[in-house]
């Protein structure tokens, strides 16, 4: 989904607001469809890649991933774990709702505020923590590191 469109449509909690006060969900759909549409996620990953201006060698060095891996991850052969997706998140600095919606693209659930290494995660997005340091805080919790 383009910028733009994001933008036009505003933010899941507009979304919802304009939905509830709707009487008739064709007409919201009908006027709401590129926000209701879910690019793959290895579209969103080369869109966010781009927007964020970060080269598949730097994505691959601050998620410690394998170069064959990542290129599969961008070109829609493999599909990451919830955990990789997190370390994407963290390398590429994206807001909680741009991170739901990479889960939500691979019907994964969306963070959750009342899980402990949810939580960790949710506070490293907001505060621009490396995968190392949300590692450094997961442990300290004795939780499965990301």
């Amino acid at each position: 989904m383009s910028e733009q469109n994001k933008k036009a449509d505003g933010s899941t909690t507009q979304l919802m607001s304009k939905l509830l006060k709707s009487s008739a969900v064709e007409p919201f759909i009908e006027s709401h469809v590129s926000a209701l549409n879910i690019q793959p996620f290895h579209h969103q990953l080369r869109f966010l890649m781009a927007e964020k201006h970060v080269s598949t060698s730097l994505l691959q060095t601050l998620t410690h991933m394998d170069q064959s891996y990542c290129y599969m991850l961008q070109n829609g052969r493999r599909k990451p774990s919830r955990e990789m997706v997190f370390r994407i998140a963290l390398a590429l600095k994206l807001s909680i709702e741009e991170t739901n919606q990479l889960l939500n693209a691979l019907e994964m659930r969306a963070l959750y505020a009342r899980d402990q290494r949810d939580a960790i995660i949710v506070f490293a997005l907001i505060h621009s923590l490396t995968l190392d340091d949300v590692n450094d805080k997961i442990s300290q919790f004795k939780l499965k590191l990301i």
